[in-house]
């Protein structure tokens, strides 16, 4: 089976989601996430890629990122993975692959969809039935954006900026942007983005896109119509 390509491009966001081997937990105990933070912190710093948004489940990761080369988030990810495994790998005493080899990868139109992606991503453990609210689960970066929690390491996208003038605006704004009613439908549709590696945002993004890359980037739900104005949503 071909792969299906990632594309990257610089000032961008990205979602990325990456999954454990055979969907075997990379998390055991709490020393595990704080480490896989601190890796991630790391790898950010050096290849001078921005966070805005993550969450950590038990056997897979989602992150919410942006660079200013076509390269920095490929070379974080490598970075991350890799070393990852290693500490895994040795505190577990086991080897092999702890990642799946190729990460999900969704560019994502900033104008309108950010602040979707990252409710997506931090209510990831609430539609898993892990937690009944986001505030709940401590691996998250619903800590800061909604809680006010300083986590170095995360950045703030203009979009998240523009809820309020202050922190503590933007979290009240954000938190209860996060309390409204889900859309099952653009859930769906983020995730086959994702898993896809397609694009997530409006028409006139995708069609910029497939212009830039020359590449067809559209996808539509199985029996279901693409909606006007909408593709990869």
């Amino acid at each position: 089976m071909a792969r299906k390509l990632r594309y990257m491009l610089p000032e961008l966001p990205c979602h990325v989601v990456q999954r454990g081997v055979n969907r075997q937990h990379c998390f055991l105990q709490p020393q595990d996430y704080a480490a896989y933070l601190s890796i991630l912190a790391q790898s950010l710093k050096k290849y001078d890629v921005k966070l805005y948004a993550y969450v950590l489940m038990g056997n897979h990761t989602h992150l919410l990122l942006k660079s200013s080369t076509e390269q920095g988030i490929p070379c974080v990810m490598q970075q991350l993975g890799a070393a990852y495994a290693r500490y895994f790998n040795l505190t577990q005493d086991r080897s092999g692959a702890l990642f799946e080899g190729r990460y999900h990868a969704s560019l994502i139109d900033s104008e309108r969809y950010l602040l979707s992606c990252y409710r997506y991503i931090e209510l990831n453990p609430v539609r898993a039935g892990m937690v009944s609210s986001a505030a709940d689960y401590y691996w998250s970066s619903y800590q800061a954006n909604a809680l006010g929690k300083n986590i170095s390491f995360l950045s703030t996208a203009p979009e998240y900026l523009a809820l309020g003038q202050t922190q503590a605006q933007r979290c009240i704004a954000y938190a209860a942007l996060c309390q409204q009613e889900t859309n099952h439908e653009d859930v769906q549709q983020l995730r086959l983005a994702t898993q896809r590696n397609k694009p997530f945002g409006s028409e006139t993004f995708i069609q910029q896109l497939e212009k830039k890359l020359q590449i067809n980037l559209s996808f539509n739900l199985p029996g279901r119509p693409r909606k006007n104005g909408v593709r990869g949503l």
